[in-house]
């Protein structure tokens, strides 16, 4: 009963629930591992630094900034290592 109740007001718990139940709506959520995070992280830092070398789509770097602001704010990590 209190998982329901838990479920019903937090939608992400319930999204958890339905991907373990093997539900195949679109999620609106999704869910990676810490490893899988920080490999993607680090995909898209190598990948602005290589447009950044290169000098090329000024505009594409800008985004993939922000985007690794992001994901770096969801990790908790700061620029040399992880938030307290």
């Amino acid at each position: 009963m209190y998982y329901q109740m838990v479920t019903s007001v937090n939608p992400y718990l319930e999204h958890v629930r339905k991907h373990r139940a093997g539900c195949t709506d679109s999620p609106d959520y999704v869910l990676l591992n810490l490893g899988e995070s920080l490999r993607i992280l680090e995909a898209l830092e190598d990948a602005r630094d290589a447009l950044r070398r290169l000098g090329l789509v000024p505009g594409l770097q800008d985004e993939l900034a922000t985007v690794i602001r992001v994901l770096h704010g969801k990790l908790g990590l700061e620029e040399g290592g992880l938030n307290d």
